[in-house]
């Protein structure tokens, strides 16, 4: 034993389990740090005094990644630099081509500069301010953890942030003005509204599922550049009908689950493709939907109170239809409650096409000639001109009343006025 080791031997003896017990855990967990095989107590005891920090000790959230702290680890004697230790342990859950960082790498330029962070599924309820260390990173995941605020994160490029599944009651102040953050996932916390001073001119995406949520936050109407927006299963009755109207870029609108009695106004939402209105308390869809001419995935499921579509629903048919492809993808016993439903839709969408096609039939049986004798044909030649104007005016406004609902439709009431002319 060197002269150090002596030195270290009553420490040594004293903490030579719970080191044995953290060398286990670390080895358990595929070694992040990068640890030599069989190292022993010692060697481990001199690489945490080498990091240069004083007689202090930290065992934190980090320690979840390895399993429950040691037994008899929570005294004084284990010298540990507790900033080191917090980057070491970031450092393993980077996504990094090193499987194994050391502490060398660690301290490498190339490691600060990394873009993703990993730190989900760790019970942490703390954020260490040793995060501020990665200037470079883009991405950080920390979704189901136990957290409830953020330190002052000072990540200049941030663009996504995962916080899933964590305890936040109120948006986190230091992502509440990012010029850069593109999409926040705030999924399955307790949050009641959001701030009105948000300033977040590339936001993108947000995910408020499953939050608390009762009244519409105002904020989300001045972020109209929002791509994705997913409000469902909270507790909203009511969303104001002028939410929406600014949205050009709109695509993904998820607001299932919510007891909301009436859709906003989404008729400028041109590029919305997918929208999902299930489990709502909806007892009539607006004639406007006909005109979301990109609609892939458009899912109505379970609004009992729903008992008839609009014609234009033939627009946007194969939207609804292709909806059931998602809800059966689930699994066997979620998609039991649904096994009645595609029914009762295809049901009210073929009402919606007998409609509209008894409608054609009776324009296009208007002009049907009935016989006449050659006096009658007489008398009516001198005012044909007077009677063609004034039956071209009438089918003109009966086509204008049974397809104003859709921009397309100009060309199918010009192809019929003609051939009823």
């Amino acid at each position: 034993m060197s002269q150090s080791d002596e030195s270290l031997s009553p420490l040594i003896n004293e903490v030579e389990f719970p080191l044995q017990h953290m060398l286990q855990h670390m080895a358990n967990a595929g070694n992040p740090l990068g640890l030599p095989p069989g190292l022993p107590p010692a060697a481990l005891l001199h690489m945490l005094i080498s990091s240069g920090g004083g007689p202090e000790i930290h065992i934190g959230p980090a320690w979840n990644h390895f399993g429950p702290p040691p037994p008899n680890l929570t005294g004084e004697g284990i010298l540990v630099n507790e900033k080191e230790w917090s980057i070491l342990m970031m450092h393993s859950a980077i996504d990094s081509d090193d499987p194994q960082p050391t502490r060398a790498s660690v301290a490498s330029s190339d490691a600060k500069n990394k873009e993703t962070l990993c730190l989900g599924h760790r019970n942490m309820n703390e954020l260490d301010k040793s995060i501020n260390e990665f200037k470079k990173m883009k991405k950080v995941n920390l979704e189901f953890n136990t957290l409830s605020e953020l330190p002052d994160l000072e990540l200049p490029d941030l663009e996504v942030i995962d916080l899933e599944g964590n305890r936040f009651t109120t948006f986190p102040v230091t992502l509440a003005q990012r010029p850069n953050l593109k999409a926040i996932n705030l999924d399955g916390n307790n949050l009641a509204t959001l701030p009105a001073n948000l300033e977040l001119p590339q936001l993108e995406a947000v995910d408020l599922n499953g939050n608390n949520i009762v009244l519409y936050p105002e904020a989300l109407i001045q972020i109209n550049h929002i791509k994705h927006l997913v409000l469902s299963n909270n507790g909203m009755t009511y969303i104001p009908l002028d939410s929406f109207k600014s949205f050009k870029n709109l695509k993904l609108l998820v607001l299932s689950n919510n007891p909301i009695k009436e859709l906003p106004d989404l008729s400028d939402c041109h590029l919305l493709q997918v929208l999902h209105i299930g489990l709502c308390e909806l007892t009539s869809i607006p004639k406007w939907i006909g005109e979301l001419k990109n609609l892939k995935d458009f899912n109505i499921f379970l609004n009992n109170g729903l008992k008839v579509l609009p014609n234009s629903i033939r627009f946007v048919k194969q939207a609804v239809i292709d909806s059931f492809d998602e809800i059966f993808a689930r699994s066997t016993a979620t998609a039991g409650m649904f096994n009645q439903e595609p029914d009762r839709i295809m049901a009210m969408l073929k009402d919606a096409s007998d409609r509209v096609w008894e409608q054609r039939r009776k324009i296009l049986c208007i002009k049907e000639l009935t016989p006449e004798s050659t006096t009658q044909k007489k008398k009516k030649k001198t005012k044909k001109s007077k009677v063609k104007a004034n039956a071209s005016n009438q089918n003109t406004a009966m086509i204008e009343v049974l397809f104003s609902e859709c921009e397309r439709s100009k060309s199918i009431r010009k192809k019929i006025a003609m051939f009823l002319a």
